[in-house]
């Protein structure tokens, strides 16, 4: 059975195209020579995050049919990318996010000297909630490898990537660190509420390291659930960031369930890095974000105290104490684009303690 079967039913769907250009080909993305990278297939939902069964036991199937993570990788010469996208169903489009953060996708080169470069963003179309079709313009005619990245907050049944006819359509490049970098956490990692799918936190990790994640942020449900945790520990990973204190319904479930999750993952990956974060906005005094933080910290020791020596700590305390007051977040909770900045170079600190030695 193909990972990825491929449908032909739709490659000419009738859909609003939002650009003037001639002699665009598509190709669809489950065919090579593309890549697909960060999502699972199935039959019925099309592309999901995690598998079904998984998704109905902890109660986050709609969750996981929203793509955040997922990436498209290849190679053009073309002066002009287009897509074409069908939605699985209407994107999850709350008040405080971006229509392309929410609904669209953008678009990335990763140049050789290994930096990744914005080149635009497919602007969703609202007036058409099946999906819709439209272009970047790259400006010149030159070879690049290219990352599309999925919206964070919809699901994508079918996807074609549109060249100029003509042009060249190749493999991408690879990822120097190609085992994934597993995020678990709540609406923050998920990706709430950055501009772009780029923009999320995991998303600008994996571009500075060039490294394959996974992201398992469950947007209001990230609650340290069995199936879920037990599934993740199953995969093969490089790193595992466990980041759901928002998630957790008070200071109580936290505490029976955070060294929980720590534990499993440590027993199916004795070697592999573990970093443990607390909530960005450790200094809003709406929400109780001391007492969890210590929550999280006595998970850290306690690790550290029976021997793990790869065990990390991105704590709220110290990275994030004037996260809320210096205005890095959208609504008192999620951040800001310079808030997932901030994010991120918290993150980077205790990335570089280890990600020069994985393979």
């Amino acid at each position: 059975m193909e990972k990825y079967p491929v449908t032909k039913e739709t490659s000419n769907a009738s859909l609003p195209e939002n650009y003037e250009v001639p002699d665009i080909e598509f190709h669809n993305i489950k065919e090579k020579p593309f890549s697909i990278h960060g999502l699972l297939w199935d039959d019925e939902l099309g592309f999901v995050r995690l598998p079904k069964k998984i998704g109905e036991t902890d109660e986050v199937l709609d969750l996981i049919q929203m793509n955040s993570g997922g990436r498209v990788i290849f190679s053009t010469d073309s002066q002009y990318v287009a897509i074409k996208v069908l939605y699985n169903d209407k994107c999850w489009f709350a008040d405080h996010m971006t229509s392309v953060g929410a609904c669209g996708f953008d678009l990335y080169e990763k140049v050789r000297s290994g930096r990744v470069d914005y080149q635009g963003s497919f602007m969703p179309i609202f007036k058409n909630t099946d999906g819709y079709c439209t272009t970047v313009n790259l400006h010149s005619k030159k070879q690049r490898n290219l990352i599309i990245n999925f919206p964070m907050f919809a699901g994508v049944r079918d996807m074609y990537v549109g060249v100029i006819k003509g042009s060249t359509l190749d493999v991408g490049s690879k990822y120097k660190i190609e085992k994934p970098v597993v995020f678990y956490g709540s609406s923050i990692t998920h990706g709430a509420c950055a501009s772009r799918p780029g923009i999320s936190y995991p998303s600008m990790l994996s571009m500075k390291y060039d490294f394959e994640f996974l992201n398992m942020g469950f947007s209001g449900r990230c609650k340290g659930q069995k199936d879920t945790v037990e599934y993740l520990a199953s995969l093969d990973m490089s790193v595992f960031v466990l980041d759901y204190d928002h998630n957790a319904p008070n200071e109580e479930h936290l505490k029976n369930t955070h060294y929980y999750v720590y534990e499993t993952i440590r027993k199916a990956h004795p070697d592999i890095p573990i970093v443990m974060a607390s909530r960005p906005t450790y200094d809003n005094k709406e929400f109780n974000g001391v007492k969890r933080r210590e929550i999280i910290n006595k998970s850290y020791l306690k690790a550290k105290e029976n021997g793990d020596k790869n065990v990390y700590f991105v704590d709220g305390k110290v990275k994030f104490k004037d996260f809320y007051k210096s205005g890095y977040t959208v609504d008192g909770v999620h951040p800001t684009d310079v808030g997932f900045e901030v994010m991120t170079n918290a993150f980077i600190e205790q990335f570089e303690k280890f990600i020069r030695k994985i393979k």
